[in-house]
């Protein structure tokens, strides 16, 4: 629709019209219509393209609207036209930010901070950016900074929370998000992040119920709930046909697979929708389960994977089926030993990355390169790795550790594999909660600040009696794991 439902208005042709298009393009900026507001700026900057404001708001725009190329290419131009704008350079930073620059973000906002100390908001991202290249205690110091000079600014609070919990300071990121609640009951991040630290420390009653603020932290994963009732607000489901629905990664839908037979025990049917790489796995394992990896209508009542232990009143002891829930095709599992070479030494997988969108890549993954001392031992590697990075494949073949990714075609496939191993050793990715979910003793190599389900000590896990965990004993110190790994290797095998 035109502007203000009008004809779409023409460049200015002086002064009086031109004012009058720019309070029009800042009113619709404000309201949030973006596309109008983009060209009545446009209209705007053909009359005055010398106008340094203009560009600066048209790049918010522009940014706004996921079109951050042509946002920066727009606060360039107004930081050309005013190179003393901190509002611009803050932006900017912004942009590049988003681009996946973390480093020149920063530079912008330093600039801006330089020409205007005060500036709140730019203290706040500037922290982000921090946050984004791991300087995390810089980071955290860049919220207090824009606490200090802003005490009711709940999302840098909440962004400190963040800061501390991925330093492992536990106390102090609940104490953070919590400030953040206080002042913006209803900031869905913060409670969506404060449930994590609470989980992590055992705190499932509280967790739980906390965790539900996800589906308004990421409205666009949970679209797929429309107008259905969710479990956890109360639906008596007992009579019901359920629709069950994955979230997030591989390795969620196993976690959290555990909890579909109590469900099923309780309602008239379930429906599993989960992705297709695991459909033929927990199909064979939930039976009665109607497993799907799509579905065209969602019903009446319904359930987000992750909210089935408050749907099941499990708040306080979700442990349950720790070990063994799951378990592998016996005529697959044939299959891969034949395919397997003879050997006499042990058998034992080995999973170094999982995928590169997560989140956390950097923390939990390992460079294959430096798994070389460990791959000197003298074991029968094998290579878990459904996908490999540029040159990971040449040098697992210099190692002795064939490359399976291309046969490993679901986890059907490599719940096959595994079976037919003696040990796992795996980072923290869906192999990990796959073989701890067939029984399979695996050792599970954690980052320094870990996910929330393997807490922040000790070297078992309530949720696999089969694992044993390996924990950075400082962020990135991943060789001291390894030594450890390898000490444990020569003793367990003797």
């Amino acid at each position: 629709m035109p502007p203000d439902g009008g004809e779409r208005r023409a460049v200015p042709t002086d002064v009086a019209s031109a004012a009058a298009t720019l309070a029009l393009a800042n009113r619709l900026a404000g309201e949030r219509r973006l596309a109008d507001a983009l060209d009545a700026y446009d209209r705007f900057i053909a009359f005055d393209p010398r106008f340094a404001p203009a560009h600066c708001n048209r790049g918010l725009v522009l940014e706004r609207l996921g079109r951050l190329a042509e946002a920066q290419a727009s606060l360039t131009t107004a930081l050309e036209l005013s190179p003393d704008s901190a509002e611009a350079h803050s932006n900017l930073g912004n942009v590049l930010r988003g681009l996946g620059r973390p480093a020149e973000a920063l530079a912008s906002y330093d600039r801006a901070l330089a020409l205007k100390p005060g500036l709140v908001q730019a203290l706040n991202d500037r922290g982000n950016a921090l946050f984004d290249l791991d300087r995390l205690e810089a980071a955290a110091a860049s919220y207090d900074r824009a606490i200090a000079l802003a005490p009711a600014f709940a999302n840098a609070y909440r962004n400190r929370g963040a800061a501390l919990y991925r330093m492992a300071r536990q106390a102090e990121a609940i104490a953070s998000y919590e400030a953040a609640l206080a002042l913006e009951p209803q900031l869905a991040p913060a409670r969506y992040e404060l449930a994590l630290a609470l989980l992590r420390q055992g705190d499932f009653e509280r967790g739980w119920r906390l965790h539900e603020a996800r589906k308004a932290a990421k409205p666009g994963d949970y679209a797929w709930l429309g107008r259905a009732r969710d479990l956890p607000d109360g639906q008596d489901f007992r009579v019901a046909e359920v629709l069950v629905v994955s979230e997030q990664g591989f390795g969620d839908t196993i976690h959290f697979a555990r909890y579909v037979p109590p469900l099923a025990a309780r309602c008239r049917g379930v429906t599993l929708c989960v992705q297709a790489e695991l459909t033929r796995l927990l199909a064979a394992n939930l039976p009665g389960v109607r497993v799907v990896d799509r579905v065209d209508a969602v019903p009446g009542t319904c359930c987000a994977m992750m909210s089935l232990p408050l749907a099941l009143g499990l708040g306080s002891d979700p442990h349950i089926a720790g070990d063994g829930y799951l378990a592998a095709d016996a005529g697959l599992a044939r299959a891969w030993e034949a395919r397997l070479a003879p050997v006499r030494r042990p058998r034992v997988g080995l999973a170094w990355a999982g995928s590169r969108r997560h989140v956390l890549d950097r923390q939990r993954s390992i460079e294959l390169a430096d798994l070389a001392p460990l791959l000197a031992a003298d074991f029968g590697w094998v290579s878990l790795q459904a996908e490999m990075r540029a040159g990971e494949a040449e040098r697992a073949a210099a190692a002795g550790m064939p490359s399976l990714g291309p046969e490993l075609t679901d986890f059907a496939e490599t719940a096959a594999l595994i079976d037919r191993l003696d040990l796992v050793v795996t980072v923290d990715t869906s192999v990990a909660h796959l073989a701890g979910a067939l029984g399979k003793p695996v050792w599970i190599l954690l980052p320094f600040s870990p996910d929330w389900r393997w807490g922040l000590g000790g070297i078992r896990t309530p949720w696999y009696a089969s694992a044993r965990l390996f924990r950075q004993p400082a962020p990135g110190d991943w060789a001291t794991v390894l030594a450890e790994v390898g000490a444990a290797l020569t003793e367990r095998f003797a």
